[in-house]
């Protein structure tokens, strides 16, 4: 919702959502119109949903939108609609036969997708540091690459318009590619930058981000080169968890040997760092020989990078106890919630064994 938010202030995005709120309107209000513009849709062999977001309207239902509008426009048509829907069906026709909105909401589209590419990736109840930063850099290269050049869905439109003049049987007008391109970089600049501003401490160069030194898979093969990887970035973090190393009197040179027994061990395995994490925490003997970089694994296996676990506890909650189960107890909700969350699937459980033990 953030990113959605810093691009508010565009006028181009005022322009779309104004005419995402006519068409809505126009359907929302008239049964009739909705039935009408299904029954184009069956004349013309496609498929349309309520108009409610701009892939829906431009990408996927694009003929059936603009055959139903012009049909609304045109002089034949009896009974008559009213001057105040003929000048909503006006202005949204202008939108949507006008090259540069085609375009730009296909590009729209395709940088959406890329977005809920993270968000997906955020949402995750397995997500560690690396991941995330993995993640949003993986992102930031995708929108970077939106930039400077056509999308696959932009290209579509480019290649149907050279070709034939028309874009799904319609002539658009007011072709010219130059606009779209300042608006390109305009958008990606405001996402590019509200994601620094939000995951700044996740952006390269941070601590956390300077974890992947211990991801065996990032590691040169070379031994020499193994030897020297990640020194400095492995001197930053000791230098961040300094006063914890304290604590549990961790001297630097311990880490340092430390972190060349951690790199004899890992490279021999193929599992994610994360596994290897908890095997070396729950192993007691290596445990003792890794003991400050041991702390430093805890640290990162609970380090907290999204929400998305306390979202799924509320959602469960609001699912368990609703309007019929209002007088459930703290302790039976508890375990019932449990049971959603961690519990298997209703295909693959088996009711033989509690029905067995509530008889009993």
């Amino acid at each position: 919702r953030g990113l959605v938010d810093s691009l508010k202030e565009l006028d181009k995005l005022k322009a779309i959502h104004q005419n995402l709120k006519w068409l809505y309107k126009h359907d929302k209000i008239s049964p009739k119109a909705l039935h009408e513009l299904r029954l184009v849709a069956e004349a013309l062999e496609e498929k349309v949903l309520k108009p409610t977001n701009l892939a829906g309207i431009v990408c996927e239902s694009y003929a059936v939108f603009v055959t139903y509008f012009q049909d609304i426009l045109s002089t034949e048509r009896r009974p008559k609609p009213s001057p105040k829907v003929q000048g909503r069906a006006y202005r949204i026709l202008t939108f949507l036969m006008d090259y540069d909105n085609v375009l730009f909401s296909y590009f729209m589209r395709d940088t959406f997708e890329a977005l809920s590419e993270l968000s997906l990736n955020f949402q995750k109840d397995s997500l560690t540091v690396c991941d995330a930063v993995e993640a949003l850099e993986t992102c930031s290269l995708k929108l970077v690459d939106l930039q400077f050049q056509p999308t696959e869905g932009m290209q579509e439109v480019i290649d149907a318009v050279s070709e034939t003049g028309l874009f799904r049987g319609t002539k658009l007008k007011y072709v010219n590619e130059g606009q779209i391109l300042f608006l390109q970089k305009k958008v990606i600049d405001v996402l590019i930058k509200h994601l620094e501003k939000r995951f700044q401490d996740l952006q390269k160069g941070s601590v956390p981000s300077k974890c992947v030194i211990f991801n065996p898979s990032q590691w040169p093969s070379d031994r020499q080169e193994l030897a020297a990887y990640g020194k400095q970035e492995f001197a930053d973090i000791c230098e961040h968890y300094q006063p914890l190393m304290d604590e549990h009197s961790v001297t630097t040179k311990m880490l340092k040997s430390e972190l060349i027994l951690y790199k004899s061990y890992a490279t021999a395995r193929t599992l994610r760092m994360p596994q290897i994490f908890s095997g070396i925490l729950c192993d007691t003997e290596r445990c003792k020989q890794c003991k400050g970089l041991s702390i430093l694994f805890e640290v990162y296996l609970v380090l907290a990078i999204n929400t998305a676990v306390c979202e799924l506890g509320f959602s469960c909650m609001k699912r368990v106890k609703n309007d019929w189960r209002s007088c459930l107890g703290t302790e039976l909700l508890i375990r019932l919630m449990f049971s959603s969350i961690e519990g298997p699937s209703m295909d693959n459980f088996d009711a033989a064994g509690a029905v067995e033990k509530w008889w009993t």
